[in-house]
């Protein structure tokens, strides 16, 4: 997801890299992977977004924007785990 200020959002893209590869679409979901290698913290950690301050247009319930900074976040990190293995977490099969 692109931004003003350049920067994307990495759980989005983790996701988008798993939908592809559900899809079968292995050259955009292995395209977005090497997006989020490209932004792979040291630790193995996936950093929110690539710049502090994305803009999520949405605004928190104080009407303060509702921004993601490049700090470490679980999400990203978690979708792309599923992503590499081609894991659906909402499929019961």
């Amino acid at each position: 997801m692109g931004n003003e200020n350049g920067g994307w959002w990495a759980e989005g893209t983790a996701f988008t890299a798993l939908m592809y590869a559900l899809r079968g679409e292995s050259a955009k979901s292995e395209a977005a992977l090497n997006a989020l290698c490209s932004i792979q913290l040291v630790n193995g950690l996936f950093p929110a977004a690539t710049v502090d301050n994305l803009s999520t247009s949405l605004d928190l319930f104080d009407g303060s924007p509702w921004l993601y900074s490049s700090d470490p976040h679980i999400a990203p990190t978690a979708w792309s785990v599923m992503a590499v293995n081609g894991f659906n977490p909402y499929s019961f099969e």
